[in-house]
């Protein structure tokens, strides 16, 4: 395996002050272990209390049933006020469940908006095997475009896949063969958990290939417009980049000078964040990390799965860091170079305690940072840019909201037009934990 830079270190809290520095517009990607939607602003930090918006849905919430089997949110995507979440719709076929690309469109009130797919909701089937999105991005013209996997077979062999809707939610003819899209990476199992749109509409999706029982790599595909692949990035449109061990990208970011960067985990030694940044054609970039890869331990089983750049150039994961007995939100934010800045919180790495700290997302509010997690609740803690708590943000800077049920899922967090915050994933609708669709905004 190359040389590549890895950063080791206790899990711990601190309180330096950095530079003065606001996130860039658009530039980020939200997921579950995958990002998901882009932002499309950065709005100041409101100063009014934090709490759900009862104007949105039912008491600041909405879910949405498919078929009444099991249904996951995954990604989100903010069309003006208009929330879309992307994910997986199950359903039952002789009585063997599978999933569909399932995704739905809210109005700004929270209602379903009847004019996407059916009463505004969508379903997509790829080869008549489970298919699961994990990403969603919008386009100019109002389009709609979502990526995942697609399994060939109910052997377990699975593609990257993408599908592209037209405003009202019908597949897009003009974009691959019906408006879908698969690529194989020659691997058991490719999945696109990440993805953005670049300047000049070609569209980069990010996540893993698996050689079974080698091991798993990140993998990335940059397509044209139309869904075909750029065989000018990489190797006929495909990178892939081994860490050592299992290694996977949850997220992915374009910076302004259009490097890629990706962050997830790898398994080289213990679970670490782990970070690579490439040139605009696909190669690794080597004034990051001296190979183009970097490696952070916070002590525990870390994994990146949201990416921010601020206007600085400087990047912040986020993610969480788990053992035995506590699991934690955990954020490391680097120089330009890779290496860990250390104006922020100890010596670039932040971390805080929040019970099943999972499906971890991330939003900028102004000069703040919302972090999002989700157990039995959806908690949230705000920084200020240097890494310290926001002490006037709920409790001591961390809020939690319970909506009811055992099993609530974060998938995403996004802001729209004013300011807003809002959220997406999964809540169990009952002790066998088959879910729905999951929205809820706040003011």
């Amino acid at each position: 395996m190359r040389s590549l830079m890895y950063h080791r270190k206790r899990r711990t809290m601190g309180t330096p002050r950095s530079p003065a520095g606001r996130w860039s517009t658009g530039a980020a990607v939200l997921a579950i272990g995958s990002l998901a939607g882009a932002l499309t602003g950065v709005a100041p930090a409101q100063a009014r209390a934090f709490g759900l918006d009862p104007s949105f849905g039912t008491a600041g919430t909405a879910g949405t049933d498919f078929t009444g089997f099991i249904d996951e949110g995954l990604a989100l995507l903010m069309q003006n006020d208009k929330p879309v979440v992307a994910g997986s719709a199950g359903r039952l076929v002789d009585g063997v469940g599978v999933t569909d690309f399932g995704l739905t469109r809210y109005t700004a009130d929270g209602d379903l908006d009847p004019g996407f797919g059916s009463g505004g909701k969508v379903t997509t089937d790829f080869f008549g095997s489970s298919d699961d999105a994990y990403a969603v991005a919008g386009q100019p013209d109002g389009s709609v475009v979502a990526a995942g996997r697609a399994f060939t077979d109910d052997t377990g062999d699975a593609d990257f896949a993408l599908a592209r809707y037209r405003r009202d939610g019908t597949l897009d003819p003009a974009f691959g063969s019906g408006g879908k899209v698969s690529t194989d990476f020659g691997g058991t199992s490719d999945t696109a958990k990440a993805m953005v749109r670049q300047p000049d509409g070609k569209i980069v999706v990010a996540g893993n290939t698996q050689n079974y029982p080698v091991s798993d790599d990140i993998a990335l595909a940059r397509y044209r417009a139309d869904g075909t692949l750029d065989t000018s990035f990489g190797s006929g449109g495909r990178v892939v980049t081994r860490f050592g061990g299992n290694s996977s990208a949850a997220a992915l970011v374009l910076q302004a000078d259009g490097k890629l960067v990706v962050a997830g985990e790898t398994s080289a030694d213990g679970i670490d964040f782990a970070l690579a940044r490439y040139h605009r054609d696909g190669t690794l970039d080597t004034g990051f990390g001296g190979d183009g890869m970097v490696v952070t331990d916070f002590g525990g089983a870390d994994r990146a799965s949201a990416l921010l750049v601020d206007r600085l150039g400087r990047i912040l994961a986020v993610g969480g860091s788990g053992s035995p007995l506590s699991s934690a939100v955990a954020l490391a934010r680097y120089r330009g170079d890779g290496s860990l800045d250390r104006t922020f919180g100890t010596d670039g790495l932040v971390t805080t305690e929040m019970d099943n700290a999972v499906g971890v997302a991330v939003v900028a509010q102004g000069t703040k940072l919302l972090v999002g997690a989700a157990g039995g609740a959806f908690t949230l803690a705000r920084y200020h840019r240097d890494g310290t708590l926001d002490r006037g943000f709920g409790t001591d800077g961390v809020l939690a909201t319970y909506f009811g049920s055992s099993s609530t899922q974060l998938a995403a967090l996004a802001l729209d037009r004013r300011g807003r915050v809002v959220a997406a994933g999964t809540t169990a609708t009952d002790p066998y934990y088959w879910g729905d669709f999951f929205v809820a905004r706040y003011r």
